[in-house]
């Protein structure tokens, strides 16, 4: 008795089925909350980390875990700083050229036939309106008589229309007489004539002809970009130089600018601007080339960095511009260079007082060596 009484109490001890289950789910639910809290607790770091990586490179212009350029002392080691500058000129534009006279009149006779006279030969010096050429004018006048003597019966008889139709067909005659010399345009000289008394002439052909040119002053027509354009005016001088010419500077004037424009191959727009040389040397020829340059009136501006701190990467050039605080931080810039290692700043977030960086390209440099 005592036996089984004691079996019963043991059973009475041992938890049941539904007992067992109902605690494993609460474990399982414990586990659970535990998983989720760990959770929102990693999510929750990952965005408090983004949050301030964002907001120190924000205002740092590098993420926390890079070392500053301050901190950075080996790699400011290999680069000398270059301050940006500013320079107030006077813009000198290059130019190259050749010169031609001032004037030059391919004469021609504008009527078919023989020519009678040839006055001026070559080098021969001409006045404006000096008759240089004449052909056959027998035609021509007979033609000019024949009409008078029709106007003339014409206006005994009183036919007032065959009158006003002789008047016109004289006239024209009178054009075509006119047609038989040539003149002048202006005083010049005989620069080669082909024409000679006996020569047959036919109207409207270039052969057989006579050119004349006014040496007394020179010109040139130079291209200027249209970067240069907006400090070139009329009345501007310039200063050539002739290969042929040593030690001789030929002052020029701009005298002429169109109104039209021409399209480069280098992608630019341009302007042909003419230059006249007033008084040229005796011994300076047409067709001479020269360089010189154009003294512009005008004052600009530049803001000049050095050429050296300038790198180009697929046709972009960039600077790398140390901040007050340290950093560094590539500018993307347009330049033109101007000379002497100096270049004008066209664009960019670059203004004078900045430092740029020029890598040092002498072994010595990187262990403290001097700069000029």
């Amino acid at each position: 008795m005592n036996i089984m009484h004691n079996n019963d109490e043991k059973k009475n001890l041992e938890p049941d089925t539904e007992t067992l289950l109902r605690a494993e789910k609460v474990k399982k639910g414990k586990r659970h909350v535990r998983k989720t809290v760990v959770a929102w607790i990693l999510v929750l770091l990952l965005l408090g980390f983004g949050g301030y990586t964002y907001s120190f490179f924000i205002h740092n212009n590098r993420v926390p875990w890079k070392k500053t350029a301050v901190q950075s002392v080996d790699i400011l080691a290999q680069y000398i700083e270059s301050p940006v500058s500013e320079s107030t000129i006077q813009p000198e534009i290059s130019i190259t050229g050749y010169v031609v006279p001032f004037d030059a009149q391919n004469v021609t006779l504008r009527t078919d036939g023989a020519i009678t006279s040839v006055p001026f030969k070559e080098g021969d010096s001409v006045t404006k309106g000096d008759v240089l050429a004449t052909v056959d004018d027998t035609i021509q006048l007979y033609q000019i008589a024949s009409l008078q003597t029709q106007l003339d019966t014409a206006r005994l008889t009183g036919n007032k229309s065959q009158e006003n139709l002789l008047e016109m067909q004289i006239k024209n005659a009178q054009n075509n007489l006119v047609y038989t010399t040539a003149t002048a345009n202006f005083d010049g000289v005989v620069a080669s004539c082909d024409w000679e008394v006996g020569d047959y002439n036919v109207a409207g052909t270039t052969t057989n002809q006579m050119t004349i040119v006014d040496v007394s002053k020179l010109k040139a027509t130079v291209q200027i970009s249209e970067l240069d354009m907006k400090y070139v005016h009329v009345g501007e001088k310039a200063f050539l130089s002739f290969s042929s010419l040593l030690g001789v500077i030929v002052t020029a004037e701009v005298s002429k600018i169109p109104m039209l424009g021409v399209y480069t191959s280098s992608g630019l727009g341009a302007v042909n601007v003419e230059l006249t040389i007033a008084n040229p040397p005796s011994d300076l020829w047409s067709g001479f080339t020269f360089a010189g340059k154009i003294d512009s009136q005008a004052k600009i501006t530049y803001t000049l960095i050095q050429q050296g701190a300038i790198r180009n990467e697929n046709g972009r050039s960039f600077v790398t511009k140390k901040g007050d605080d340290g950093s560094l931080k590539d500018e993307e810039v347009r330049i033109r260079y101007l000379g002497n290692g100096k270049c004008q700043l066209l664009s960019g977030d670059v203004i004078p007082g900045d430092t740029l960086l020029i890598k040092k390209t002498n072994p010595e440099d990187a262990f403290g060596g001097s700069h000029a």
